[in-house]
């Protein structure tokens, strides 16, 4: 197998793997591959694969995340908390409350959310998807669960539905805030963790 681009620096600088050093690839259909290293050059790196087999490390649960678009980068860090925690879809949300309501940066987003997967070990990249308006995106991005956070809201919370002994196959989160008590970077984050500690594997 021959490692190319971004890989090759993470390999050399971060990992600072050597020659016979042995290595696990996997690529996006679920599968890894034990490795052997046979040369490091500075832009390409050659391996012998010694096995292939599958690994499923994906939550047992789907998960989209409709996050509203955020200043600054904000929404680096929730892309990248968001893969980590386990999430399959992010769709950036347009809505009234939104800072952005236009972005060029889903290629960064995506580029964001294919490192962190290698630094949490995840086997499938999230699809970061383009920019929608709130009314198509919860149409769009129906679930079996859809859960949609929202400040004043008084009635309903987690709790509710740890106690409906629920197990939805697919989940839609709405981090749609306006005037809010938490920033959006820590909604999100926080309501995956508990999601998937309510229905997937943590």
């Amino acid at each position: 197998a021959i490692i190319t681009g971004d890989d090759v620096r993470h390999i050399n600088k971060v990992l600072r793997l050597h020659p016979d050093d042995e290595i696990i690839l996997f690529d996006v259909l679920g599968n890894e591959y034990l490795s052997r290293i046979i040369n490091i050059g500075k832009t390409v790196i050659e391996t012998r694969i010694l096995e292939k087999y599958k690994a499923n490390r994906e939550s047992p649960v789907k998960i989209t995340l409709l996050q509203a678009l955020t200043k600054g980068d904000k929404m680096d860090l929730i892309v990248q908390k968001a893969t980590e925690l386990g999430v399959q879809n992010i769709v950036p949300l347009v809505t009234e409350h939104s800072d952005v309501k236009k972005t060029r940066k889903i290629d960064r987003w995506q580029k964001i959310a294919d490192e962190s997967v290698k630094q949490c070990a995840r086997n499938i990249s999230p699809k970061i998807h383009d920019e929608e308006n709130f009314e198509h995106a919860v149409n769009k991005y129906r679930s079996n669960l859809n859960i949609l956070f929202f400040e004043k809201n008084k009635e309903n919370n987690l709790k509710n539905l740890q106690e409906q002994n629920l197990q939805p196959g697919t989940i839609t989160i709405v981090i749609n805030l306006g005037p809010r008590i938490l920033r959006t970077e820590t909604a999100s984050i926080s309501s995956l963790a508990i999601i998937q500690y309510l229905f997937g594997g943590i």
